[in-house]
């Protein structure tokens, strides 16, 4: 949780912030930690999960997390589209659907809290 976050469960302004901004960490912070709680200790065979044919797994969304704020920080921060090599290395967890289901299998947790941290 961001530093001098009293409770995840209050949304409120945060100091060295202006409100809206602070507003805005506090809730990024608490779905940050209600995701990784309600995944922690899960197996790589648990995060390859697929409800249905259709579905993502559980590892493709955490992954999907990080992606996305890896695309939304190039465009909000450097006013960019990705890189033909961030695409490729990012693509299947942009994509999710059959490209992901096909990629993104047997990872450890670990890979995917590397992800999230970077």
């Amino acid at each position: 949780m961001a530093k001098g976050m009293a409770s995840p469960f209050v949304i409120r302004e945060l100091p060295g912030f202006t409100a809206r901004i602070g507003e805005l960490v506090v809730m990024m912070d608490y779905a940050r930690h209600t995701t990784l709680m309600a995944v922690q200790g899960l197996t790589a065979s648990q995060l390859d999960y697929l409800h249905d044919p259709q579905s993502n797994t559980i590892g493709a969304l955490l992954g999907h997390i990080a992606a996305v704020e890896v695309a939304y920080q190039a465009d909000t921060f450097e006013g960019r589209g990705l890189t033909r090599r961030e695409k490729q290395e990012w693509g299947a967890l942009l994509d999710l659907g059959e490209r992901a289901r096909r990629e993104i299998r047997g990872r450890p947790m670990a890979y995917y809290l590397h992800l999230l941290k970077d």
